[in-house]
């Protein structure tokens, strides 16, 4: 389970970040919702894969071949986790009054960088197969 969510993330990430861009330059309720429904789904699918990440990390503990590398990941991935989880709270109110194009920008800035962040995990994993 965990490996086949992990396929799915990149393709959704790069769905979102092209869909918040598009939002960012000529924002619609249609482009609104799409983000909102993609971005959803990169949490929901980042909650399964944090549990069954740790579950795999716990039951891996006393196995020394690549603990590094999985501790690295497991880090790496749930600081992308708190990132998301900031990403989410940061979005922008439907009129902006609020925070205005300085929350946008927050918004924009915690996204990208959790979404490096994970990729760096996502990576440190796939590359050292």
């Amino acid at each position: 389970m965990h490996k086949i969510g992990s396929f799915a993330m990149l393709p959704l990430a790069g769905t979102e970040m092209l869909l918040g861009q598009s939002l960012y330059s000529n924002p619609t309720d249609g482009k609104k919702g799409a983000h909102v429904a993609v971005g959803a789904t990169i949490g929901g699918l980042f909650a399964i894969n944090t549990a069954t990440g740790v579950w795999n990390l716990v039951a891996s503990r006393h196995d020394p071949n690549g603990r590094t590398k999985r501790w690295a990941h497991a880090l790496l991935m749930m600081t992308a986790d708190a990132g998301f989880l900031a990403t989410s709270a940061l979005a922008p109110d439907d009129d902006e009054r609020v925070g205005g194009s300085n929350r946008r920008n927050l918004h924009r800035t915690v996204a990208l960088t959790s979404l490096a962040v994970g990729t760096v995990g996502y990576l440190v994993m796939l590359l050292s197969k």
